[in-house]
């Protein structure tokens, strides 16, 4: 069943079978929608209040602990502010990552 909407895809497409599977497979990085400014801390990766390089002490107006010790990116906007950019270049896990705004259509963003 799958092979057939496959096939009748590739029929009423314009591309071939390669270059579908290239075009879903671009990564969106490459051409975002806008600048990214936002800060997203992977807190997963992160140290917490254990790290050397702590972002919470190098921009305090950016970052703060949780209640679990990880690092959180508290204000947004801050993708030319130095301390900023200092505190996501000298991350020991590189886990505060630059991100394009959420769309206000999208559940997170609504807020």
């Amino acid at each position: 069943m799958i092979r057939r909407v496959i096939q009748a895809y590739e029929m009423l497409s314009e591309y071939s079978r390669t270059e579908i599977i290239e075009r879903e497979c671009l990564d969106p990085f490459d051409k975002p929608e806008c600048e990214a400014f936002d800060i997203f801390v992977n807190e997963i990766f992160c140290v917490g209040k254990g790290c050397p390089y702590s972002c919470v002490k190098q921009a305090p107006h950016a970052f703060s602990f949780s209640s679990l010790g990880t690092a959180h990116a508290t204000s947004q906007g801050h993708g030319e502010d130095f301390e900023v950019q200092r505190a996501v270049g000298q991350c020991p896990r590189s886990c505060i990552h630059y991100v394009t705004p959420i769309p206000k259509n999208h559940p997170r963003g609504a807020a």
